[in-house]
């Protein structure tokens, strides 16, 4: 977390920052422009929270000025999952849309959180585009939340509130030193949540699983001993996730 005179100085730096990689019409007027910082602010750090009156007298100017959405790009995959550790086994086509600040590497890394928890009635959330949903999570039929999969370092605020509302909560943590420099910094407060699940991800292995991304993708994964592996005609990928926090999902216990 920044502190407040650091993260408002990163907002006034991305407000009046560059436009690269966005879009602009020719010869564009002072609103068009602001409209695209507006646009670099949302992408760059999709949930930048508000915690001071300083913070939202910078950022009121910028919400003044509604661009157009940057698209989604959509990417299908056909997941074969053979989980004997479970013993779940089932075909999934899926759709998942790759929000404009994602990278293939965590787009992978969701498909990674739907194969781990495969079940006819997990879904993908909108992740980053919300606070108020996961990347994935599993509903019963009255909506009450069974799952709610968080891939990331989510705010730790963010991780409470999920585990209030949720019988299970499942984060998947992956970035090499900083993956463990935010562990170091929640594990004393997110431990005490009994229904809180936390797995790590080496660099090197996510890496690998990022370079199976493709817009169509054929992809048959297999999980036995806590081991996953993932191949497509392409090639393949080992993920052994490591367990930072186990879970005793509510109504597992009295």
């Amino acid at each position: 977390m920044l502190r407040p005179s650091t993260k408002s100085e990163s907002l006034r730096r991305m407000w009046h920052g560059p436009t690269d990689g966005i879009m602009l019409p020719p010869n564009p007027g002072s609103a068009q422009i602001q409209s695209a910082r507006r646009v670099h602010l949302t992408t760059a750090c999709p949930r930048f929270s508000i915690e001071s009156q300083a913070e939202a007298r910078i950022l009121a100017p910028m919400l003044a000025y509604i661009p157009m959405a940057l698209r989604s790009t959509v990417y299908k995959a056909d997941l074969q999952v053979a989980d004997m550790d479970r013993s779940h086994y089932a075909d999934y086509p899926l759709t998942l849309a790759r929000h404009p600040s994602e990278t293939e590497e965590r787009l992978m890394i969701r498909l990674l959180a739907f194969a781990l928890h495969a079940d006819p009635a997990l879904e993908f959330g909108r992740g980053l585009s919300t606070d108020d949903e996961p990347d994935l999570w599993r509903r019963d039929l009255t909506g009450v939340i069974e799952q709610w999969i968080d891939v990331g370092l989510p705010d730790e605020r963010l991780i409470r509130k999920a585990c209030g509302r949720a019988r299970e909560v499942v984060v998947i943590t992956y970035g090499g030193n900083k993956a463990q420099a935010w562990w170091s910094q929640h594990e004393r407060d997110l431990t005490r949540f009994e229904n809180l699940r936390v797995l790590s991800l080496a660099p090197d292995q996510t890496e690998a699983l990022g370079k199976l991304a493709a817009r169509s993708l054929k992809i048959s994964c297999s999980i036995q001993d806590g081991q996953v592996w993932f191949s497509t005609g392409d090639g393949s990928a080992s993920i052994e996730p490591g367990v930072l926090a186990e879970s005793k999902p509510r109504g597992a216990y009295r």
